[in-house]
């Protein structure tokens, strides 16, 4: 049953894996903080155009056959985080937490224009053609992390995030917006992070986060 549900959220939208980086601030963190992290990566995307996406011309279209693929860099801000497992389970090797987050993505480089894509457009007026696209993702979202601590200086942390997207595809020469669509998001993610550096405990950690974004525009 949810690999069944997996495929239908695949087939109607964007599949994106995250790996990412992830440093916190150098303090032992208490139950509500301000800014505690950032994370970038590279992820791979495929982008698969449903019928809010799909561009028709009076010849010609953008289909589902002609899906996109390609690299993307990801820049993520973690605004307020709030730790609520010691509250239920004080002396717990477990925590949990829930934050606040806003990404932005980039394409890295451009899509080339599918077989079946209009040749040009006439956008304010202006004439184009012969162009290339890019792609910007930005997504505000409700991250929910569930952590197994091993000692003080490793841990692996489950990730369960749902929240809102926006996709906007771009003429990369001269930066015109094609196309435009907001949608909702699910991540899902599987994380780990050691103390590589300071005192044992949660001073310099850094870490990896694997894990994968469905995104319906």
């Amino acid at each position: 049953m949810i690999n069944s549900f997996l495929r239908i959220l695949v087939k109607s939208g964007l599949l994106l894996a995250v790996i990412g980086l992830t440093q916190d601030i150098p303090l032992k963190a208490p139950h509500l903080l301000p800014l505690p992290s950032v994370s970038f990566g590279i992820s791979y995307l495929r982008l698969i155009p449903t019928n809010n996406m799909q561009i028709n011309s009076a010849v010609s279209g953008w289909s589902k056959t002609d899906t996109l693929q390609g690299a993307i860099g990801t820049l993520d801000f973690e605004l307020l985080r709030y730790r609520w497992w010691h509250h239920l389970f004080p002396e717990s090797k477990y925590d949990a937490s829930s934050s606040l987050r806003y990404a932005i993505s980039n394409q890295l480089g451009s899509f080339d224009i599918p077989v079946s894509f209009p040749s040009s457009f006439l956008i304010n007026n202006v004439t184009m053609s012969d162009y290339q696209m890019n792609i910007l993702l930005h997504k505000f979202y409700l991250e929910n992390r569930f952590i197994l601590n091993f000692g003080q200086r490793s841990s692996v942390h489950g990730i369960l995030g749902l929240g809102m997207s926006n996709l906007s595809l771009y003429n990369n020469p001269e930066g015109y917006r094609i196309l435009d669509a907001s949608g909702f998001d699910i991540d899902l993610g599987l994380g780990w992070k050691t103390t590589l550096l300071g005192r044992p405990g949660n001073r310099m950690r850094l870490g990896v986060d694997l894990g994968f974004s469905i995104r319906s525009f």
